[in-house]
């Protein structure tokens, strides 16, 4: 657009253009992608939510362990196909904060996001392999999201934000539940969740126990 006579109207024009070009790229980003393959795409054309970079970057780092990207034209694809057969991740230390990027990896088992900054869960609900999940020291106020994982055995939510457990007491499979260093006021729900053991490797960072109500092997910090 070029102003020859009357500037004030064209100021306004391009304003206007402005603020639907803003309308429309955060329409665009509200629409989350459905493969890694398109994460990793956003992040490198530079359009991916602020929120997810940090996942979809540890997540490369990952994939880029197990294979050379750089000798595939498809790099993200490439990383696709890597991450959608795995079945650990540590994504632990890594700036997470948005889990939407790892819901479509659902043959993990074993996950790991702790001292991260996680606080919404839901992402979370359709790995149902999910075995082991370390969420601790992250954000987290509403467990709620992981009730459909019946097959966790290994659960750590220590050092976040809850306040209420009644929602983990549908997880009957449970062997190892770590829950220090929350706003917990009340452990009467855990009454009816079996006995646990600690994880193997991270005895030493967690000494505190629930009160006799429950198992005295289960961690709360």
């Amino acid at each position: 657009m070029v102003c020859y006579t009357d500037v004030e109207k064209c100021v306004a024009r391009v304003g206007e253009t402005k603020r639907k070009l803003k309308a429309l790229d955060d329409a665009l980003l509200a629409i989350y992608p459905e493969m890694f393959a398109q994460w990793c795409d956003a992040l490198d054309s530079g359009v991916i939510r602020n929120s997810a970079r940090g996942a979809v970057a540890a997540l490369m780092g990952v994939a880029s362990t197990e294979v050379d990207l750089s000798r595939f034209p498809d790099k993200c694809g490439t990383a696709q196909g890597v991450l959608l057969d795995a079945r650990e991740l540590d994504l632990s230390d890594k700036g997470v904060e948005s889990l939407v990027p790892l819901a479509t990896l659902t043959k993990v088992q074993k996950l790991k996001l702790a001292r991260n900054a996680v606080a919404d869960l839901s992402p979370l609900s359709g790995l149902t392999n999910l075995r082991e999940l370390n969420l601790n020291a992250n954000q987290i106020e509403d467990a709620a999201p992981i009730t459909r994982l019946g097959g966790l055995k290994v659960l750590m939510l220590s050092g976040n934000r809850l306040e209420n457990l009644s929602d983990l007491t549908g997880l009957s499979g449970l062997e190892t539940l770590w829950l220090g260093d929350n706003r917990l006021s009340d452990l009467r729900p855990l009454a009816g969740l079996p006995p646990s053991q600690d994880p193997q490797g991270e005895q030493q960072q967690n000494r505190g126990r629930c009160p006799s109500s429950h198992s005295s092997k289960t961690r709360t910090d």
